[in-house]
């Protein structure tokens, strides 16, 4: 079984607002809601550098890659990442608003696995700071009753690059196009 949702969802605010609109929608018990809905709350729980809340998107046995290749694996190991990072870059009152633009394509891969594919573009209030674009791959899986970040790769896009699919999503599940389905190799 496999689905594709393409969306464009604005700052975290509209997020929160969108996500309140639809909460009695039967689209918002949807796999795909729900995965988009976790991805939203981790972005929230970021910029808020809120350790545990963070903590709450991603599976026991979770594997995070940054932008600079810095791989860790592990609840736990994550958590020890995002403190240091926090204390090392705490967030500033004085830092100058930003405006992020994101795109997401989303695929149920299965009834206990998503692949979503974010593009973000960070734009910031002064012309000190360029625009900033990322990508980020995220795998989620279904943990008891919630969907939880199981795979999570974060890169900043060459131009000409292959697709993302193509250069970090784990062999495992890589998509076989021809069919319409995942595939194991």
């Amino acid at each position: 079984m496999r689905s594709t949702m393409r969306c464009t969802i604005l700052p975290v605010t509209t997020v929160a607002l969108l996500t309140a609109a639809f909460a009695a929608d039967a689209f918002a018990a949807s796999p795909t809601k729900q995965a988009l809905e976790v991805i939203a709350d981790l972005e929230s729980a970021w910029a808020e550098q809120d350790v545990p809340r963070c903590l709450e998107a991603f599976a026991e046995d979770a594997d995070f890659e940054n932008s600079f290749g810095w791989t860790t694996r592990g609840r736990e190991s994550i958590r020890e990442f995002l403190e240091w990072l926090f204390a090392r870059y705490p967030k500033s009152p004085d830092a100058p608003q930003t405006d992020v633009r994101s795109q997401f394509d989303v695929q149920l891969l299965s009834d206990r696995l998503v692949l979503v594919d974010a593009i973000r573009e960070t734009v910031a209030d002064t012309s000190d700071l360029p625009l900033r674009t990322n990508r980020s791959l995220y795998l989620l899986k279904k943990d008891g009753d919630r969907w939880r970040i199981w795979q999570m790769r974060v890169w900043e896009p060459k131009r000409a690059a292959a697709t993302p699919t193509d250069v970090v999503a784990p062999s495992r599940f890589s998509a076989d196009r021809a069919h319409g389905s995942p595939r194991q190799r």
